[in-house]
């Protein structure tokens, strides 16, 4: 293996690092945006103080120690040695070109929470033969929405939301591509 192998391996396994992180604190910020903040940590162990001086059945009491344990255990955890705004800077340098060479469009990267913004700092453009760029090309709309960010074009609609199945989303998409028809209706 030649010294410009090894460099590359190397480089990939750095990026690798980079996105793996951002994307893992992109989702911890998803599940508890408020549950890792001291002051909301701190309310809750007072609760559960107040829970227990008034006294409980044993199986409750035994929960809320597990739970003020794990609390404390948070409130004394040192801060993370990276910021989220550093995460971001490393996955906006590397990004593009780990995209380009994994073969990861910006659609999936818009999927998975990645967003708008970030991906033009790092100039990941959306591609524009995708399907979703062709579908809002014939709706005449200037760029595509996410599936779960389009309003349902039936009576009595609503918004597609992001907790919706896998399923539930190829199924509109292919209603979306079909006219309008989604299969089995």
């Amino acid at each position: 293996m030649d010294e410009q192998h090894k460099q590359a391996l190397v480089r990939g396994r750095r990026e690798g690092r980079s996105v793996r992180s951002y994307l893992q604190a992109l989702e911890e910020g998803r599940k508890s945006a408020e549950g890792n903040d001291p002051a909301w940590l701190a309310l809750e162990r007072r609760r559960i103080e107040t829970r227990l001086a008034g006294g409980v059945d044993p199986l409750e009491r035994l929960e809320l120690i597990q739970k003020r344990t794990e609390i404390e255990h948070q409130l004394a955890a040192p801060e993370p040695d990276t910021s989220f705004e550093e995460l971001e800077q490393c996955f906006v340098a590397v990004i593009a070109g780990y995209a380009t060479r994994k073969g990861i469009s910006y659609w999936a990267l818009r999927e998975v929470g990645v967003p708008e913004d970030v991906l033009a700092r790092a100039g990941v453009q959306p591609d524009r033969d995708h399907p979703a760029v062709r579908l809002a090309a014939q709706r005449g709309e200037a760029e595509p929405a996410m599936p779960w960010e389009r309003a349902k074009s039936k009576p009595g609609g609503g918004t597609r939301s992001p907790e919706r199945t896998a399923a539930e989303r190829l199924t509109g998409m292919l209603g979306d591509l079909l006219g309008g028809e989604t299969p089995g209706e």
